[in-house]
């Protein structure tokens, strides 16, 4: 069995000029805000109570 061994090694491909959009699409503070609301009455709702919080 023979190996080839390319005379120079191949180059990595060339980075996209424009990042896709999910890489870019930074949240507002107001959108994080809304989000750890969101994410706060859920954990009320579902009745989740912090482990060792006083019950």
């Amino acid at each position: 069995m023979t190996t080839v061994i390319p005379d120079q090694p191949h180059e990595p491909p060339e980075p996209p000029d424009v990042l896709p959009q999910e890489a870019t699409d930074v949240p507002t503070d107001e959108e994080a805000v809304t989000v750890i609301a969101a994410a706060r009455a859920w954990l009320v709702a579902i009745g989740y109570r912090r482990p060792g919080a006083g019950r």
